[in-house]
């Protein structure tokens, strides 16, 4: 990314980007490439992605602030959500 002027990087480039960085467990390093790729392309949408990365890194208060985004937009929460909520946040009323 150093080499290429920022106005050329795409949304898409920072979401595979994001997707190698978690899949090698370099979770905040993909958090930054995944909000980089949100605030790049609003269509992107990586907000479980991140709270689970968050919950991972034992940062609860900040997973749990993607989880009442998610639930505010109207998305409703599948089984991974609903045990982040349940277990670390405290949303008893999000069990399935």
């Amino acid at each position: 990314f150093g080499i290429v002027p920022k106005e050329k990087i795409l949304a898409s480039d920072y979401s595979t980007y994001a997707k190698s960085l978690n899949k090698a467990g370099k979770d905040s390093m993909a958090i930054v490439m995944m909000e980089k790729a949100m605030e790049a392309d609003n269509s992107v949408d990586f907000v479980k992605e991140i709270m689970t990365a968050y919950y991972k890194l034992r940062k609860y208060e900040v997973a749990a602030k993607f989880l009442e985004s998610k639930l505010s937009a109207g998305d409703k929460p599948d089984v991974n959500v609903t045990f982040i909520g349940t277990t670390v946040c405290g949303y008893e009323a999000f069990t399935m």
